[in-house]
């Protein structure tokens, strides 16, 4: 069932990205392997990769605000 919608957002995707036919089967054989599930995954995996890392920093900064601000006491 997910390969099917992969397989639709990548078909849109490359649609989008690449509006003439040789260019955007040239990108699907050269770039995805011929397969537009591998395009379609590609995005959302982006997308979650990017909001990791930004919680990941918010995490890190919250971390030195208490250290520099508030420091521990022993």
């Amino acid at each position: 069932m997910a390969d099917i919608l992969y397989h639709i957002l990548g078909w849109i995707i490359l649609r989008i990205k690449y509006p003439k036919k040789s260019e955007r089967d040239k990108i699907l054989q050269d770039v995805y392997d011929g397969s537009y599930v591998t395009a379609g995954v590609e995005w959302p995996l982006k997308i979650v990769a990017a909001s990791l890392l930004i919680l990941l920093l918010v995490f890190v900064g919250a971390i030195f605000f208490r250290l520099l601000f508030f420091p521990a006491e022993m």
